[in-house]
């Protein structure tokens, strides 16, 4: 068996034209697989969808985590072949890797069922893959797109409101809206991460969505719109309930207490506030996925 699988490893590196590091990181993945409890024939096809991943351009090391935790935890084979094969597509579709492969680690780390991370994976992919047709329709459609680096972390913030039921009209209705108010595609994250965050923390849409709307009317930047969540978190620990919440909130953006009143924002059309403030708040939808990596 160890002979066919060097045997498997010589081809596949020739396949996939891998050198450099990355041929150790593939020994450290087979040795991990070798030395689990899988069968002969369960072992190599593993090792060739791992050998796959790396060769897609998935970070050997993600590759190699991904490995060693599952088959230290006695993870079925098959499940892993399947965990891998959706962050292959992911990579090839040319959509955002990190959150998938975070979702894969975390969820290993933390010893969820291998079929429910694959079913969870799969399901990040379809909802990356709707969230990328958004942002792309909604820059074709005048959206301004700022640098291209900003473009990944929109589509992340898109898929996870989607996990959050947000719906696509209501994302696409902030779009056009963004749109017409000539605002940034990063401004336009932070506003439906916002929305999604309301939706978390128990508003229903309509009152996520009023409240949104009308940061946007005054103009909100994105540090406004993040620090909108840290009022809701502060109040949510003072055991508010949710009305009170919509009329403290509502009663802040009347008179200039939160967002620009609060915090000296300049609104839509001036600079946002410090990248400390955006980093402590825009982490509320994370979830088994983590916080804004990619």
């Amino acid at each position: 068996m160890k002979i066919k699988m060097i045997l498997v490893i010589l081809g596949l590196l020739l396949v996939y034209g891998i050198s450099g590091a990355e041929p150790r990181d593939l020994v450290e993945i087979r040795t991990a697989i070798e030395k689990s409890s899988l069968p002969g024939e369960g072992k190599i096809t593993l090792f060739k969808r791992a050998s796959e991943a790396v060769g897609t351009g998935i970070p050997a090391s993600d590759v190699a985590v991904i490995i060693k935790r599952g088959v230290s935890r006695g993870t079925d084979g098959k499940a892993l072949e399947e965990t891998l094969g959706a962050a292959i597509t992911a990579k090839e579709k040319g959509l955002p890797i990190r959150p998938v492969l975070d979702r894969i680690e975390q969820g290993l780390a933390k010893g969820v069922p291998p079929e429910r991370i694959a079913a969870a994976t799969k399901q990040l992919v379809v909802k990356l893959s709707t969230a990328d047709a958004i942002v792309s329709n909604l820059g074709k459609s005048g959206l301004k797109s700022g640098e291209q680096s900003e473009k990944g972390p929109a589509v992340h913030t898109v898929a996870r409101a989607l996990e959050k039921s947000i719906p696509e009209d209501a994302i696409n209705k902030l779009g056009r809206k963004s749109i017409a108010k000539g605002a940034s595609l990063s401004r336009l994250s932070a506003t439906i991460d916002t929305m999604a965050f309301f939706v978390e923390m128990g508003m229903n849409l309509d009152q996520a969505s009023g409240l949104i709307m009308k940061a946007m009317d005054k103009g909100y930047s994105e540090g406004e719109m993040f620090m909108m969540q840290k009022e809701m978190s502060d109040m949510m620990r003072g055991k508010s309930n949710i009305n009170d919440i919509m009329k403290n909130m509502d009663t802040m953006m009347n008179s200039g207490t939160m967002g620009s009143g609060a915090m000296g924002g300049k609104g839509m059309g001036g600079a946002s506030t410090s990248p400390g403030t955006q980093g402590a708040c825009g982490s509320g939808m994370g979830g088994m996925g983590g916080g804004h990596r990619h």
